[in-house]
């Protein structure tokens, strides 16, 4: 064991109160700011949830479940690049016609987007992406090409997608509409009194009969494992879901998400979610969630499709 995973597995045995205090005390923000320790969180994740073995399996399990066959020369727009930037390739590899990917801060590193890359067989990478890819050969010259990339000297990204950061999306006028848009673990993070506004401006540069596909973590970032639906409980004066939704979530449940993609005139539905047992429910549920049915409040993650409709 490296002394970083060392220090990782020291990191993750500390009760969550410290962990967010070290981790605001280091990066200098409770959020998804840049910081000094990119480096050190984006290769974490590169050997992890972002390698791009997994992120391909990722990707390709959404696209079955929500019926999408694939991107093939699609123009794609991803919200919410991260740390490793392994999706925007995915997209690349599945044949978009375009990607461009964008984060409210810098948080990329190349270096671990190669790491990503270089730590997963050739082969195996062309078994989970075929389904998905328009041609067999031409996947497998891509992943060449993106092999090639990663075992290289440059340190620049490679130039089959675009990433814009810092961004901000609600002052974005593309020079053309997105046939396919995609989120993953951005929409929670986004406050609550402009989750309408955002949502609205994906719809407003969504093409016609364009889709999107968003996945949606709606547990309580401050201790996902153990006390994942803790925050429902946080009243008035004790959370808040603008100032706490970079760090923890903003609460927005199932239903409700639902309710913002319909009023922003995206026709949406939930394609794959999963729950929590009964009993990570608190009691004391703080309002408006007292009043929800249990099912709903019981959902940790959704994957969400919408679909604008043709004018």
């Amino acid at each position: 064991m490296t002394i970083t995973e060392v220090a990782w597995k020291v990191y993750f045995s500390l009760p969550p109160a410290v962990r967010q205090q070290l981790r605001t005390l280091l990066k200098g923000g409770p959020g998804h700011t840049s910081s000094l320790f990119n480096g050190v969180i984006a290769r974490r994740d590169a050997r992890g949830k972002c390698r791009i073995d997994r992120a391909a399996r990722a990707f390709c399990e959404h696209l079955t479940a929500s019926g999408i066959g694939g991107v093939e020369g699609r123009r794609c727009l991803e919200i919410g690049t991260g740390y490793v930037g392994s999706t925007p390739v995915v997209m690349w590899l599945l044949g978009a016609g375009s990607v461009t990917s964008v984060d409210l801060n810098r948080l990329l590193v190349p270096a671990a987007l190669k790491e990503s890359i270089l730590s997963v067989e050739k082969a195996e990478l062309l078994g989970i992406l075929k389904t998905h890819a328009p041609s067999g050969a031409s996947l497998s010259g891509k992943i060449d090409r993106i092999h090639a990339w990663a075992d290289s000297e440059r340190g620049d990204l490679p130039g089959w997608f675009s990433y814009l950061a810092p961004f901000d999306l609600l002052a974005f006028e593309p020079p053309h509409a997105f046939d396919f848009i995609y989120s993953a673990s951005t929409l929670e993070h986004i406050p609550r009194s402009l989750v309408g506004r955002f949502v609205w401006k994906t719809a407003s540069i969504s093409a016609d009969d364009g889709t999107g596909l968003h996945v949606i973590d709606l547990k309580d970032h401050f201790d996902s494992e153990v006390n994942p639906l803790g925050f429902l409980s946080l009243r008035d004066g004790e959370y808040s879901d603008d100032a706490q939704a970079d760090s923890r979530g903003n609460r927005i449940r199932g239903p409700e998400w639902l309710e913002v993609f319909s009023k922003s005139g995206l026709a949406a539905e939930i394609v794959m979610s999963s729950r929590a047992p009964r009993a990570h429910l608190p009691d004391g549920l703080a309002a408006p969630f007292a009043g929800m049915d249990v099912q709903d409040l019981l959902l940790t993650s959704i994957v969400v499709r919408t679909h604008k409709n043709s004018r």
